[in-house]
């Protein structure tokens, strides 16, 4: 999508000058053609051409992923999304003043994906980004070869700075279980009689299973949403919501154990 858009922006910039219209051109339809052998590449995967339809499936589907957090607006309360606002109207702003269209285009196409969904706020900043550089006022030349005056402070603050992200890293457990029934999950091993039941959880007990018991675990759903198909993720929201046909969910799914937390 970026390259399209890059390529349709550089043919309306370069309208009146076929030749070198012609030159980008032929340079990102290169580009393009390199981009899509890579893409349809990536069938040679567990999930096959799955991983080239997902798009359909997910706008298909998209009433289900309204309920996952990563496909919802975002609402710029935290942090990061009100910095992606910022990025946003920044960018736009200086599109004004000295912008074209084969920068216009990715920003408009891009900054809309993000604000229609969490997950595009990452592709979004890509995007963005090089856009705002692309339009900044210059600020002068930085140099391989300068040595600037603050250059070794600077440099000691980052490497005091990096140490400490490390001692505190290194300090800290490799995994941690807070947020996870690990002390259910042992009193279940503990009476393999109902170990070995069919267990109905939650999303983040399926993840947890799976890194305990890697590829022999068997959980109900994990945080996966798109890799299930719709009704599996339909059931697991009566059962999240509480709705009155819970216990058609689990007799559908032959479910025996319940792990669920006592707060839900």
């Amino acid at each position: 999508v970026l390259i399209v858009l890059v390529l349709l922006g550089t043919l309306l910039d370069r309208r009146g000058d076929g030749t070198a219209a012609r030159e980008v051109v032929s340079h990102e339809l290169r580009v393009l053609g390199m981009t899509v052998l890579g893409i349809a590449l990536a069938v040679i995967g567990p999930l096959g051409i799955d991983v080239l339809t997902f798009p359909v499936k997910a706008l298909s589907g998209s009433d289900t992923f309204d309920e996952i957090v990563e496909w919802q607006a975002p609402g710029f309360r935290s942090g990061s999304e009100q910095a992606f606002l910022a990025l946003a109207l920044l960018t736009v702003a200086a599109l004004v003043r000295r912008g074209n269209w084969r920068l216009a285009l990715p920003t408009i196409v891009f900054a809309g994906a993000g604000a229609y969904a969490l997950r595009n706020v990452v592709m979004a900043t890509v995007v963005l980004v090089p856009v705002l550089a692309a339009c900044a006022p210059r600020l002068g030349t930085l140099r391989s070869d300068s040595r600037p005056g603050l250059g070794v402070v600077f440099s000691a603050v980052c490497v005091a700075v990096a140490a400490l992200f490390a001692a505190v890293a290194l300090g800290a457990p490799a995994v941690a279980f807070d947020a996870y029934p690990d002390q259910a999950l042992a009193w279940l091993d503990d009476r393999p009689a109902l170990a070995g039941e069919r267990l109905g959880h939650d999303m983040a007990t399926g993840n947890l299973l799976e890194v305990l018991d890697g590829t022999t675990a068997r959980v109900m759903i994990d945080d996966r949403v798109d890799m299930y198909p719709a009704e599996v993720f339909d059931g697991y929201l009566t059962l999240l919501e509480g709705d009155a046909a819970w216990s058609e969910v689990l007799d559908e799914h032959a479910i025996d154990v319940v792990l669920w937390s006592t707060d839900e």
